[in-house]
């Protein structure tokens, strides 16, 4: 394999890698989830009763998440076509 090629899949390479740190870095830092806490429930998420299907929430009462940022999309959809675009260049260059 020629050193250009080398380089390239190596800067490649880590340059995913970057990425998936940062989708995990913004994921955890914009508060998409809540932290577990001694797997006790906060006081300000009580649950809601009768234990049954909930189809509207009570007052106050909110779902654990928001939504996904949209920066987060962007990121998993890139990723995506970034895939299938190197496991496509990797097929037409190994037949």
């Amino acid at each position: 394999m020629p050193y250009q090629e080398q380089l390239e899949a190596a800067l490649g390479g880590i340059g995913v890698g970057i990425a998936m740190i940062a989708v995990i870095y913004i994921v955890v830092s914009s508060s998409w989830f809540k932290k577990a806490g001694n797997d006790r429930v906060p006081e300000t998420d009580p649950a809601p009763a009768p234990f049954e299907p909930v189809h509207e929430y009570p007052e106050g009462l909110a779902e654990a998440h928001g939504p996904i940022p949209l920066i987060v999309k962007v990121i998993i959809v890139s990723f995506v076509i970034w895939m299938i675009g190197y496991v496509a260049v990797y097929f037409t260059r190994w037949g």
